[in-house]
């Protein structure tokens, strides 16, 4: 089944993505960046996924759907991590 909020996060999603292209440089000065760019672009996909399944094998994209969910959430946590509680970050 197809929703239209699914569709609105896609969009939103690729227009986050195409803004974050443009301004790289400035991005990659953040701390950790690469997993913080590894989040995003495991939300993307689950953001693709979610509308593909509604067109045909659902079971197959629901899972990698909840599974870059789980990464995404897994790769912010490292993100996280390495701007709050490393060593680094405390000198």
């Amino acid at each position: 089944m197809k929703y239209g909020n699914e569709v609105v996060m896609l969009v939103f999603t690729l227009v986050g993505f195409i803004f974050i292209l443009i301004y790289l440089r400035d991005f990659k000065k953040v701390k950790g960046f690469y997993y913080l760019f590894s989040a995003f672009l495991f939300f993307l996909g689950a953001c693709i996924f979610t509308n593909i399944e509604g067109l045909f094998l659902e079971n197959i994209f629901n899972f990698l759907e909840h599974l870059f969910y789980a990464l995404c959430m897994i790769t912010l946590l490292l993100w996280l991590y390495r701007v709050t509680l490393s060593k680094k970050s405390l000198t």
